[in-house]
């Protein structure tokens, strides 16, 4: 976990991946857009539920993957929206690009999908844009 402290009006995201390289990827992505983002990471379904119902727990943004080492990610969406915030922004982050799996993400509550193999600085920062908008 790594926990980052800056101004009142930085965007707080959580990384829910279970590869350490993914994570790594997507956190240096996020840094290098136009937004000043503080980044929590966690690597299993059970440590994202930890932070989320962490009292005074705040994230603006998750990013998600499905395919984690405990389970599904998609499992985590109602606890997001139930502890978090339920307009709280989830970004479907994974190495299925299918248009089935991006129709059914969103259908769960997701807000973007964005496909591990075609992520960049610029397709982080827009994704951000579009969910923090």
């Amino acid at each position: 976990m790594e926990f980052l402290h800056n101004s009142p009006t930085d965007i707080h995201a959580l990384i829910v991946d279970d590869d350490d390289v993914d994570r790594e990827r997507l956190t240096r992505m996020l840094h290098h857009g136009p937004r000043r983002i503080s980044v929590v990471e966690a690597a299993s379904r059970a440590e994202a539920l930890q932070l989320i119902r962490r009292p005074a727990t705040h994230f603006d943004i998750v990013f998600l993957d499905f395919g984690l080492t405990d389970g599904d990610g998609r499992d985590l969406v109602p606890a997001i929206h139930q502890e978090l915030d339920p307009d709280c922004p989830i970004v479907a982050v994974t190495g299925n690009g299918d248009e089935q799996i991006a129709a059914a993400a969103i259908k769960s509550g997701m807000t973007e999908f964005l496909t591990k193999k075609a992520l960049s600085a610029e397709k982080g920062a827009a994704s951000v844009q579009e969910c923090m908008a």
